[in-house]
């Protein structure tokens, strides 16, 4: 039998945590985040040579990305990603993703769309996992990210979908540095 302990960071955003190890995620499913409609997106640049985008996700999760290029919304290598939080709150992805991205190239972000794992319980969704796509040059890896409120990290890398969702799905994986 699962055992999870819910946390409540806001009246909006519950995360799934793990009171023992090795716990897998039965029966977890996907939503997408479609960076290509430009209503998912609100732009707070101010102008000048840096651009900074704020994206819908899911209730108690937005994505902000900014950059130092003209090319908004495709991120360069000195780009940043952060899950905010509400109230404003930044998690940054971007310093320990760009550690485990394809080396030999610029890397930027997808500006495609990204996948939130997420498992139903009665009629709420728990969300716990953001599988999103790094570019380099024309190669790319998917990273995963655990959604744990203030405490959520990257938690792997790898080049394919069905292994991502993997990661996603294993509660018990730690954080990468």
């Amino acid at each position: 039998m699962k055992w999870f302990k819910l946390l409540v960071i806001s009246s909006f955003c519950w995360s799934p945590a793990v009171f023992a190890g090795g716990d897998m995620v039965k029966g977890g499913k996907a939503m997408y985040t479609d960076f290509s409609d430009p209503s998912f997106c609100r732009d707070l640049s101010e102008g000048g040579d840096s651009w900074e985008v704020l994206c819908k996700g899911v209730p108690g999760y937005k994505i902000r990305m900014m950059g130092f290029d003209s090319l908004m919304p495709t991120p360069d290598p000195t780009a940043e990603m952060s899950l905010e939080l509400p109230g404003g709150k930044q998690i940054g992805l971007w310093n320990d993703l760009s550690k485990h991205a394809i080396k030999g190239g610029k890397s930027r972000l997808t500006n495609k769309k990204i996948e939130w794992r997420y498992i139903k319980k009665g009629r709420s969704k728990l969300y716990y996992a953001l599988v999103f796509r790094v570019y380099t040059g024309k190669k790319s890896k998917l990273f995963v990210a655990r959604l744990d409120g203030a405490k959520s990290c990257l938690i792997g890398a790898t080049g394919s979908n069905e292994k991502a969702r993997k990661i996603a799905d294993n509660l018990s994986q730690p954080c990468i540095r």
